[in-house]
């Protein structure tokens, strides 16, 4: 007899409707409690034909059972009937009304027929087939809807958005988790109105989320889990703690920092466990296509309270290059933990050192400042081993899972989870590969550390493996040395993926489309062919091992052939910043021809560093430049007058670049326009101007907006000057001290005093956050540049008492600009406050404290007595 998990159940509550549920498609943790009853249903009735009566009294009793117990299975079972309630259509109100008073009319409505059993269950499906069970003694028990309707009742939704909630969810779950079929006459609301993510009970395949699959014993026994026992360590408790805040209902980010197969996304997947535990309807949202950045954006504002966002590996959500998704996306979560009303969040993260250092290291230009504001703070280190307190409690488990019991025994140096993942055996794979295996992993590894994405084209790799192997290993190589090569890579090991897992190719599955506005663009499509993904270890690798290795003429070649076109213009700045220019420029040049207008830009500049007066590259640039992105366009304007090339600046403005960008980002529209002005391009400013960046532009940044203000003054736009300061004084969000003290500046040099007014009417003295002591002491001086010193004394005394400390430099500066404006009283109070917070070496230097406070200070703040060496124990 087949299991729970294949047995299909027809919900029907009237001829409208019909939708068939698989058990697997709403599974919790452990089992699908509806079909776990079910099955144990045809179990006790197999052996004799039963009525129908007798069918739905021994159910309902085993209902009412599971109900009463009020444990985990109870809550289950809960949200499960909600569910059905929800597929019938029955009305928020109504449904809610019936299950709390009895009433017995409408619970005649909602009675369900399960039915359909099927094939499956040869001994009592016939009879099952025509069953309706009413559910008149299970209302009795709800006294109330789950969580999740009573939030959305609380919130006044209609029952159409609840029904869309579980629908979404339940499609949305897919081949993983199950299937779920709407009848044809069934008709689910638009999607947009629909939270994003699947609910906690319907997660159980930790795969699915990116968790590493363990090694497999060769004769495990049986009841072994998918997963080996969990030992909690020191980055568990750290983890805990922030789910503790979010359940107490604040919006929190976690970021496990660690290598490849440290554990990070395990530690994620057990740290939902106490969520699983929660009455709310808490859900788990992993976007992921068409990109997980473009996934993330497209649907961030249909997120609601009791949501995980699930950002593994986030440097594809985040570090994005120079299209601006991963700033964008990093702002908009930034917004989503601080708006209280769509709150509790959790979004956990994981990445590698590597890309935390990138990702929050200031750069110039700083193209990662978001995702630095949204990260800082919040790491989480997960280390390479265990430490011998772990190993202890490793020892502890032994005996309950014999995968830990080998990597007890089997792994060097406490690097347990390395193990667990199927590392040794990896690397043991790689290390005995034959050169020609070899020399196609080692091309893998390079395209990925030099800039490819992780699908890496099997052209590429077959294109760039020969040119790493001696003339006398090729000699020896045999004609089907790639087939080869590919059954080696790709085979499993131990029930892990091997050194290169194939990428299926297909479309995306079960997934609803975006709506019109959410993202105009859906990324590149897929490249044709076969397409494969170096295992993550290998990847990490590779880069500390191979970090300064120049891959051979043939792997470059290569690349300008096959890779990515999203890739190749980090391959040309890898190429370039090796010393490799033929390289470089070739990548660079079909970069641009695909529509890049950076890698355009770049051509040009590589060229000038050359010393060429060729001007065909400059000429190619100027003619297949993109021209959506008036950044690259006015960075291109800017190297082609550098290098004096009038011709192609010529042919640049013969394609109407100003008709064609677009106006989302003010700074980038603002640089175009100097860069226009600049080459006497009169008329492109004008048609630039005649489409009214003023009144389109995005306000969402306020420094950005303060450029746009600067660069329509230059070109003596005033009309566009005055539209776009009324605009932002009166709507600019008031949250970045930074920001704001931009705008305020530009508003004064472009004469706006009435927008200053309004600007500071809003107040944003009182209002901007106080992390960034450098930022508050900038928005000081430009308040006092303004004369507005009402605001400087209200936002002295705020930074006195409240300001962060954390960063020396940034209260160094922030000292020095309440010195500049008279806030001596609050200079005196900052320096009081430094010694708490760990700056008493800047304490010193103020005022007599290096003499009062020759031997210290105590803990209460008083002045140390003297001691001397003989004083120490």
């Amino acid at each position: 007899m087949a299991t729970g998990a294949y047995a299909p159940l027809l919900i029907s509550g009237n001829t409208d409707s019909a939708l068939l549920v698989t058990g697997a498609a709403t599974a919790s943790v452990g089992a699908n409690v509806i079909t776990e009853i079910l099955q144990d249903g045809v179990e006790y009735l197999r052996g004799h034909e039963p009525s129908l009566a007798e069918i739905e009294e021994w159910l309902a009793e085993r209902f009412e059972q599971v109900l009463e117990a009020g444990d985990s299975r109870a809550v289950v079972l809960q949200g499960q009937l909600a569910l059905i309630f929800d597929a019938i259509g029955a009305s928020q109100t109504a449904s809610r009304a019936a299950i709390e008073h009895g009433d017995r009319v409408l619970q005649t409505e909602l009675a369900t027929g399960l039915a359909g059993l099927g094939e499956r269950f040869d001994d009592v499906g016939a009879a099952l087939a025509g069953a309706h069970l009413k559910l008149d003694r299970i209302h009795c028990n709800l006294d109330v809807l789950t969580a999740a309707q009573q939030t959305a009742a609380d919130r006044g939704q209609t029952s159409n958005t609840i029904n869309g909630d579980h629908l979404t969810n339940a499609v949305q779950v897919g081949t993983v988790h199950g299937d779920i079929t709407i009848g044809a006459q069934a008709q689910p609301p638009s999607p947009s109105a629909s939270p994003v993510g699947l609910f906690l009970a319907q997660l159980a395949d930790p795969f699915a989320l990116e968790v590493h699959r363990p090694v497999e014993l060769q004769n495990p026994p049986v009841g072994l889990g998918v997963l080996p026992a969990y030992v909690p360590r020191e980055h568990d408790a750290r983890l805990a703690q922030v789910v503790r805040e979010v359940v107490a209902g604040e919006s929190r980010i976690a970021v496990l920092v660690g290598g490849s197969s440290t554990g990070k996304t395990r530690a994620c997947w057990e740290a939902l466990g106490p969520l699983r535990e929660r009455p709310e309807p808490w859900r788990l949202w992993h976007p992921i296509h068409p990109t997980p950045a473009e996934a993330a954006l497209a649907a961030l504002d249909q997120v609601g309270a009791y949501t995980v966002i699930w950002l593994n590996e986030a440097q594809f959500y985040l570090d994005t290059g120079t299209n601006g998704l991963g700033e964008r996306l990093a702002a908009s979560l930034r917004d989503l933990l601080r708006d209280v009303g769509r709150g509790p969040v959790l979004i956990l993260a994981t990445l590698w050192p590597e890309y935390w250092t990138a990702l929050t290291t200031p750069a110039k230009p700083d193209v990662h400042a978001q995702a630095r504001e949204l990260l800082a703070g919040q790491a989480i280190t997960v280390p390479d081993a265990f430490t011998p307190e772990d190993l202890r409690a490793l020892s502890a488990q032994t005996g309950q899972d014999p995968r830990l019991a080998e990597a007890a025994d089997d792994a060097r140096d406490g690097q347990i989870t390395q193990y667990l993942a199927g590392v040794p055996v990896l690397m043991d794979r790689y290390d005995k590969a034959s050169p020609a295996t070899a020399a196609f992993i080692h091309a893998a590894m390079d395209a990925r550390r030099l800039g490819c994405g992780p699908h890496l084209p099997l052209a590429l790799l077959a294109a760039a493996a020969p040119s790493y192997l001696t003339d006398a290993q090729w000699d020896q190589t045999a004609d089907d040395w790639l087939q080869s090569a590919l059954d080696y890579v790709a085979t499993p090991c131990n029930g892990i993926p091997g050194i290169l897992t194939p990428i299926k190719p297909g479309p995306a599955r079960n997934r609803r489309p975006t709506s019109a506005g959410s993202l105009s663009r859906q990324g590149p499509e897929p490249m044709p062919g076969q397409q494969y993904r170096l295992a993550d270890y290998l990847d990490q690798h590779g880069r500390l091992h191979r970090a300064e290795h120049i891959p051979p003429i043939g792997f470059w070649t290569a690349l300008a052939a096959h890779a990515d076109a999203t890739d190749l213009r980090a391959l040309g700045d890898a190429a370039w910043g090796r010393g490799l220019s033929r390289d470089a420029a070739q990548l660079y040049k079909n970069a641009t021809a695909l529509g890049d207008g950076a890698a355009a830009v770049k051509l040009v500049r590589l060229v000038e560093e050359l010393g060429s007066a060729d001007r065909q590259a400059a000429e190619w640039a100027a003619a297949r430049v993109a021209l959506d992105n008036p950044l690259h366009v006015g960075r291109l304007l800017r190297a082609l007058r550098r290098v004096e090339a009038k011709e192609q600046v010529a042919v640049l403005l013969a394609r109407d670049p100003a008709a064609n960008v677009s106006l989302d980002i003010p700074f980038r529209v603002g640089q175009l326009l100097v860069e226009l002005r600049e080459v006497g391009a009169v008329e492109q400013v004008a048609v630039l101007l005649t489409r009214d960046p003023a009144a389109n532009v995005s306000l969402d940044n306020p420094f950005r907006v303060g450029e746009l203000l600067l660069s329509l003054h230059a070109v003596e736009a005033e009309e566009q000057v005055t539209a776009l300061a009324r605009r932002a004084a009166a709507h600019v969000a008031l949250e970045d001290p930074h920001s704001v003290r931009r705008l305020l500046d530009a508003l004064r040099e472009v004469g706006a005093v009435e927008q200053v007014a309004v600007l500071l009417a809003r107040e944003p003295a009182a209002n901007v956050p106080l992390d960034n002591p450098y930022h508050v002491g900038k928005l000081l001086l430009s308040l006092h540049a303004v004369e507005a010193e009402e605001h400087v004394t209200a936002l002295a005394r705020r930074a006195a008492a409240h300001v962060a400390l954390g960063d020396p430099h940034g209260v160094d500066w922030l000292l020095e600009a309440l010195r500049e404006v008279g806030a001596v009283e609050q200079v005196a109070m900052i320096v009081q406050r430094l010694p708490a917070a760990g700056g008493f070496p800047n304490f010193i230097l103020f005022g007599t404290n290096r003499e009062r406070f020759t031997f210290g200070r105590e803990p209460d703040g008083s002045v140390a007595a003297a001691w001397t060496w003989a004083d120490l124990i």
